[in-house]
């Protein structure tokens, strides 16, 4: 079936239940509003937009199917896992939704231990290796620095030479370490699903 350049008219509907296609051109765009729910159905048109090669349709016709499913179904262990997803990662179509946690979550931290006064910042005069007696601690960091450190805290899990956080901040480099390596898994997991299609 070919519908390209279709017009529908305000109220039209589109019910493809128990319906079986090998090929069905029409963009998503023209019919994501008019679609009767049906998992099947959804499903049977990703699988057409990636024979297609529109992968784009494919991605958020997906992206619709889930979240669908997401409002419909009840309260539970799986719905919060879903929702965890969604957010997350858009249901692994989304890359845009993990790079902006990645980069909220950097710049989040970054204000709290710049604003909170939560790091200390040694200057090291001349060669010296960190515990050396002559570093000496320096004034207040900069916003510049509480960034950099997130940014290590986040890629790395470990802190730069000169800098650490002190009391409970410690513990908040460490729970922002434990969301890079979430977040940074996520993010080469979903974009190697991207380019791999």
């Amino acid at each position: 079936m070919q519908l390209d350049d279709v017009l529908f008219s305000e109220r039209s509907r589109i019910n493809l239940n128990s319906t079986d296609f090998t090929k069905f051109v029409v963009r998503w765009s023209s019919i994501r509003d008019r679609m009767v729910y049906s998992g099947a159905a959804y499903l049977a048109l990703v699988k057409n937009y990636k024979s297609l090669e529109w992968f784009d349709d494919a991605d958020d016709c997906y992206y619709q199917y889930r979240r669908i499913g997401q409002e419909r179904s009840l309260w539970g262990w799986s719905k919060i896992s879903d929702i965890i997803s969604w957010l997350s990662c858009g249901y692994g179509v989304r890359v845009s939704y993990t790079v902006f946690w990645c980069l909220f979550t950097i710049l989040f931290f970054g204000v709290i231990f710049w604003a909170g006064k939560g790091m200390n910042k040694f200057e090291i005069e001349g060669m010296e290796l960190p515990g050396d007696h002559r570093l000496r601690p320096s004034k207040r960091v900069s916003f510049t620095d509480a960034l950099y450190f997130s940014i290590a805290m986040f890629t790395t899990s470990q802190a730069p030479v000169n800098t650490y956080p002190v009391g409970f901040y410690r513990h908040l480099a460490m729970a922002e370490g434990i969301l890079g390596w979430f977040f940074l898994g996520l993010f080469v997991v979903v974009l190697s699903a991207v380019l791999i299609r």
